[in-house]
């Protein structure tokens, strides 16, 4: 009889554990197991999801060229209004303009040229600009301040692709 005690007990011990590795015996171990499956999975995906989305936006994006006239119309006034308000009278665009008469020319200096990626709401008004960093937490602050702060006079063409990709020189005359 104490054989076939010992051999229940054997068996219960075994359906109790896990058939797999002695890592998986505890349930903090199974938790990790599962959530490392599941980044290992989204690592595989990311990359043609990203490349998904990249040719999705891409699909909608126009050249210069190849945009309607209305269109290169106003950007051209958009690019117009964030030059004038780069040169304003005021304390945030003269501190902007100081900045770059000071850094021009050092290892630090911002671009030449600054790419401006724009949306625009349908009163005019500006809501929300990107551009890459001047390398200066201050100056990426007064530009994107300088950019957002003003209606650019009119509203978007109703069917135009937003952003608008805009490109302006940053030397000072």
């Amino acid at each position: 009889m104490n054989c076939v005690n010992v051999a229940r007990e054997s068996a219960v011990s075994a359906r109790r554990q896990p058939a797999r590795g002695p890592w998986l015996r505890d349930s903090g171990a199974r938790l990790a197991a599962v959530l490392l499956a599941v980044l290992l999975a989204a690592s595989v995906l990311a990359p043609s999801m990203i490349a998904d989305a990249a040719r999705a936006q891409s699909a909608d994006y126009r050249e210069a060229g190849a945009a309607p006239p209305h269109w290169a119309q106003f950007a051209k006034l958009v690019r117009y209004r964030f030059e004038d308000w780069i040169g304003a009278d005021d304390a945030v665009a003269n501190r902007f303009r100081s900045f770059l008469r000071e850094h021009a020319g050092k290892e630090d200096a911002p671009p030449p040229t600054l790419d401006v990626r724009a949306w625009i709401n349908p009163d005019g008004t500006v809501e929300r600009v990107t551009f890459p960093s001047l390398k200066n937490a201050q100056a990426d602050e007064d530009l994107r301040t300088i950019l957002k702060r003003g209606n650019v006079g009119e509203a978007p063409p109703p069917e135009m692709l937003q952003p608008l990709n805009l490109r302006f020189s940053l030397k000072v005359k």
